[in-house]
């Protein structure tokens, strides 16, 4: 399943949202979940319905914008990543990467998990290391690459999830 599969696996869990059911974190992201949710206070649970939907938004973000791709790449082969920033840190970071963008797919996360803005930030930011560690580990040899492996995840979640990547696209045009 490519990249994707680092995140997420076709499977259903209990309290997911209802376009981004199928979706659930897998053992890369157990850890962040719960680290994340004990940081901001927010139910695990929350945090896996926010990345259900948040994780693919970032790649459908990847592969619509080369500029994106490669500000990923060139974070994820940073060889002196701090992972264990402080929240405002790694909202700061989330915003560098995702621009405007980034503050149009946390809006429509909160809006879609019925989380609120301030919790869909912290979280998307706080995912942040986790996710750049996925794409590290992957090993693209280039920003171009590193596009393509996420058009290959966005074919994948469009195949499986049609109403999130209804979602996904109205945040991000």
């Amino acid at each position: 399943m490519g990249l994707m599969s680092k995140f997420v696996v076709n499977t259903v869990t209990d309290k997911a949202v209802d376009t981004a059911k199928s979706f659930a974190t897998t053992t890369m992201t157990t850890v962040a979940v719960k680290s994340i949710g004990n940081i901001l206070g927010v139910p695990d649970v929350m945090v896996n319905s926010i990345l259900a939907v948040g994780i693919p938004m970032m790649m459908f973000a990847g592969a619509d914008d080369p500029s994106i791709s490669d500000k990923i790449f060139g974070e994820s082969k940073k060889k002196d990543k701090k992972k264990d920033k402080g929240r405002k840190e790694a909202e700061d970071d989330f915003f560098n990467v995702f621009g405007d963008k980034g503050h149009a797919m946390n809006k429509a996360i909160a809006e879609e998990t019925g989380a609120t803005e301030d919790e869909v930030n912290g979280v998307m930011g706080l995912f942040m290391p986790t996710f750049l560690e996925g794409v590290s580990e992957e090993e693209p040899e280039s920003a171009g690459a590193l596009n393509k492996m996420f058009k290959q995840s966005k074919d994948e979640v469009e195949k499986q999830s049609p109403s999130l990547t209804r979602m996904a696209m109205k945040a991000l045009l």
